[in-house]
């Protein structure tokens, strides 16, 4: 692509840099979107710049910095086997290298985001259990989420602790 040769060039290009920084910097500071003050959202009505924020990485708003940290999630399983007895086991590989950890992280993620999945993925993860212990009679899924008091909460004594969101109980069927 050639660069524009015009009188007009240095101008267009300054614009450009202005939208550009502009635009990162809207992303950069979102707004309270619900009651709840540890989810936050950015809403940009134009899918053209949606688009283009998304193809820059402008519309990263640095989460990672509270209060816009999303919580930890973790999935349990309790298992009822006919040969080990009851125990529980967390949702994981044990020989995950990070780009499989990051995609376990965002599967739990979603569970805790997204109701209209848990039921369905609960009962895929259910059937993988029954797979792995074939001597298993129930599975309970259970997806808890970190909840992380806020400094003022912590300075009066609270602690981060898991909350459980959702929970569901498979049995096998036995001919």
């Amino acid at each position: 692509m050639q660069a524009i040769k015009t009188q007009f060039a240095p101008l267009l290009y300054m614009l450009f840099a202005i939208f550009h920084i502009g635009l990162s910097s809207y992303y950069a500071v979102p707004y309270l979107v619900t009651s709840d003050e540890r989810f936050y959202q950015v809403i940009v009505p134009s899918e053209i710049v949606t688009l283009y924020a998304n193809y820059t990485g402008s519309d990263k708003h640095y989460g990672f910095f509270a209060p816009g940290v999303a919580p930890d999630v973790r999935i349990l399983f309790e298992i009822e086997d006919l040969e080990k007895g009851c125990f529980t086991e967390e949702f994981a590989l044990p020989e995950a290298n990070s780009e499989i950890s990051h995609r376990l992280y965002t599967i739990q993620s979603v569970f805790a985001k997204v109701t209209e999945f848990q039921d369905f993925g609960a009962t895929s993860l259910a059937a993988a259990m029954f797979n792995k212990y074939p001597t298993a009679k129930q599975v309970e899924v259970q997806v808890e989420v970190m909840d992380t008091p806020t400094m003022k909460e912590y300075q009066k004594g609270d602690r981060p602790n898991w909350v459980r969101i959702y929970a569901s109980t498979f049995q096998k069927k036995i001919p």
